[in-house]
């Protein structure tokens, strides 16, 4: 299992760290959205990762 965070979405990891997952990178200056004018918009991203038999223990 995999989820990709927004550097600035501290909801969603302290969600991946109580579920264990571990934080395996950063894409830095991500194209992630658009903002209201309809440009690119670039955040850091983290990749937090799960392997399915850490799951099921």
């Amino acid at each position: 299992m995999y989820a990709w965070v927004e550097d600035y979405n501290y909801s969603s990891q302290k969600l991946c760290e109580r579920l264990l997952m571990r934080r395996e990178g950063c894409f830095k200056e991500f194209v992630s959205f658009e903002n209201e004018e309809g440009k690119a918009r670039y955040d850091d991203t983290y990749i937090y990762a799960l392997l399915h038999k850490e799951w099921t223990k």
